[in-house]
């Protein structure tokens, strides 16, 4: 009777890891189609420049989510009833990885060897908005303990990030319709999920020297591939 509750969480890691597996599939399916699209188009490498960069966000943000919820103290929680705070962490973590799945199947990839790509990163930025805030309430019902507590030990990641996320998308990152806009728009994206993860490796009052400075060089590399997606 004692194997029972740990099997019971188990089985809630094993479902959230099997929809993870079905998202960073989707990856290796739009990879080989854009190679099947490279290898009968006429366009340039650099016409595919988006949709590459656009699946290398999608593979950091599924990669490093899986990393962080994995090794999370809060992951996989016995469920025993659907009116629990339990239950909605098992359905917050299915609607990110059906986010991620999302992110890896919205890239642009042509059908047809005349079809040209359309450069545009909004979608995207949107996206990764919705998930970092998603992240926020995830954090807000994981675990248990005083609201002052959890924002002390990692709310304050998750707030700040989604702070950043809407000032992004509120600037129009990604709007710009140039392939050299569109790599800057998902390099900043990417910058910004490290960003947030870097800043979960521990407790707000347990970052040493070295980690705020990798933080700080985060930060430094968000804003210069903002600009760089801007035009500013």
């Amino acid at each position: 009777m004692s194997d029972q509750p740990e099997s019971k969480k188990q089985l809630h890691l094993t479902f959230v890891e099997m929809l993870f597996a079905l998202a960073i599939g989707q990856i290796a399916i739009d990879v080989s189609k854009l190679i099947d699209y490279r290898a009968i188009s006429e366009q340039t490498v650099w016409a595919v420049i988006p949709a590459c960069s656009h699946l290398f966000l999608a593979a950091v943000v599924i990669s490093t989510s899986w990393v962080g919820w994995r090794n999370s103290r809060f992951c996989g929680t016995q469920i025993t009833d659907v009116f629990t705070l339990d239950y909605i962490e098992l359905f917050i973590d299915i609607a990110l990885v059906v986010m991620y799945f999302i992110l890896a199947r919205a890239v642009e990839i042509p059908n047809s060897p005349n079809a040209t790509i359309s450069p545009n990163a909004s979608f995207e930025a949107w996206l990764v908005a919705i998930i970092i805030t998603t992240y926020m309430f995830w954090d807000l019902i994981s675990g248990r303990g005083k609201l002052k507590e959890k924002f002390t030990q990692r709310l304050w990641v998750s707030f700040c990030c989604t702070v950043i996320s809407w000032l992004l998308v509120w600037h129009g990152i990604g709007g710009v319709g140039t392939v050299s806009a569109v790599l800057f728009a998902d390099l900043c994206l990417i910058a910004l999920i490290l960003t947030f993860r870097a800043m979960k490796r521990c407790d707000f009052s347990k970052h040493d020297k070295k980690s705020w400075g990798l933080i700080v060089f985060m930060l430094i590399l968000v804003l210069i591939f903002f600009i760089g997606s801007t035009g500013l």
